[in-house]
């Protein structure tokens, strides 16, 4: 009789676990919203060109985007998948580190995104003789070449919208929706204070390069006032 060792069941941590679940639905989301970036950015160049001069780089508007719809997605990770996460039989402590993690890596997705989809389009503008102009409210870099600032103000704010989407989102299940609502100037607040932070005259005569620690420190504190909250959360009876 031959003896046969069963084969050994790999078990990944609830939060490892949790982390590759969210990551595959955060990325199917932003697939799209990457399709519909390149469809705007290359449809909104032509249209102009055609119609009027090309002036101003049209991929910058895309900040705006990425922020509020990853801002909105992060809300829903607090306010839906908990019960589930849960009933499960996982923790709210795996969940709190995972969707934090997730958060993080998709802000560098979306920072990544958006600096190389500018890139290519300063070389394209450039081939065509147009000027790369930026006006929407990203005073950190006045041109496109400057990569490193770029990463930096892009990392920052994309990182302050997933962090303040997933505090949004455990407020308004803790508190309900009057609590949450009024809550909003403290939970919204970080995201909405970080370009000022880096760009205006709120933290003079700082440098750009001594406001960063500071704008990182208000991440920080945004993410820990998140654990807290979620730690202490009494999952809440779905009713139907």
């Amino acid at each position: 009789m031959t003896l046969t060792t069963p084969a050994t069941v790999r078990r990944h941590a609830p939060t490892v676990h949790t982390v590759r679940w969210l990551l595959r639905q955060h990325l199917n989301v932003a697939a799209w919203s990457v399709g519909i970036l390149a469809i705007a950015a290359i449809g909104g160049t032509l249209l102009v060109d055609h119609f009027w001069t090309v002036e101003i780089s049209v991929v910058q508007f895309a900040r705006q985007a990425f922020i509020w719809f990853p801002f909105s997605i992060a809300i829903i990770t607090t306010t839906s998948f908990i019960n589930v996460h849960v009933a499960a039989g996982m923790t709210r402590r795996a969940l709190g580190r995972a969707s934090l993690v997730t958060g993080l890596v998709m802000a560098a997705f979306y920072t990544v995104v958006m600096t190389v989809a500018l890139q290519i389009e300063r070389v394209a503008y450039d081939a065509r003789g147009w000027p790369h102009t930026i006006v929407d409210g990203m005073p950190v870099f006045d041109d496109t070449s400057q990569v490193g600032w770029i990463l930096v103000d892009l990392g920052l704010v994309f990182t302050a919208a997933q962090l303040c989407g997933l505090l949004v989102g455990i407020v308004y299940y803790r508190a309900g929706g009057w609590w949450g609502t009024l809550a909003l100037p403290f939970t919204v607040g970080p995201v909405l204070l970080m370009t000022p932070l880096l760009t205006t005259a709120l933290l003079d005569p700082w440098t750009a390069e001594a406001r960063v620690p500071v704008a990182v420190a208000l991440l920080v504190a945004t993410a820990v006032a998140y654990l807290a909250l979620l730690h202490r959360t009494q999952i809440r009876q779905v009713t139907t």
